[in-house]
């Protein structure tokens, strides 16, 4: 019921079909990347990430993710778990602790959640700005504007509008 209220939602501001699979398979990422247990062991003395731990939950949880952010599971094994330094034309992979592992996988989720709110955001403003040549639309929102309630402007003035192209939330959220 509340996936229908989504969608339809998503329909009155003008979001393409296949906006509308990116943006469902970006939530579905995030919600299975806070899935996503890191195993940590010992290397000589200190503790490091040794990969997603091996439980089914969070084995399927990898599985999912890897899916729906498009890349394969050890890439995003790799991506939690390993530091990838270039030095001149070496390139290093250092495992990280499994705190760090697991802050990177939080940062994964929040820049992907991020950048899909300024998407939505972003095609909110649009429907609105389409409607604005409207009069009975522009007499609405002069209306709103004058009890002092624009959420327009609140967007803009976050700098929501200078999100991703619309259109490209798959790839521009993942590269």
């Amino acid at each position: 019921r509340d996936l229908l209220r989504t969608v339809q939602a998503m329909d009155s501001v003008g979001i393409s079909e296949g906006d509308k699979e990116a943006v469902l398979a970006a939530i579905a990422a995030v919600l299975h990347l806070g899935n996503i247990q890191v195993e940590g062991g010992k290397e000589g003395d200190e503790e490091t990430a040794l990969g997603v731990a091996a439980t089914p939950s969070a084995k399927a949880a990898s599985v999912f993710s890897a899916r729906l952010l498009q890349v394969s599971e050890s890439d995003l094994a790799n991506a939690l778990c390993l530091r990838t330094i270039q030095a001149s034309h070496d390139v290093y992979s250092l495992s990280v602790s499994t705190t760090q592992a697991i802050h990177s996988r939080d940062a994964l989720a929040k820049v992907i959640y991020t950048r899909l709110f300024a998407f939505l955001v972003d095609q909110v403003n649009q429907c609105i700005n389409a409607g604005a040549s409207d009069p009975l639309v522009a007499r609405e929102e002069s209306t709103a504007a004058g009890r002092g309630v624009s959420g327009m402007s609140a967007t803009r003035a976050a700098g929501a509008q200078d999100s991703s192209a619309p259109g490209r939330v798959a790839s521009s959220m993942y590269g």
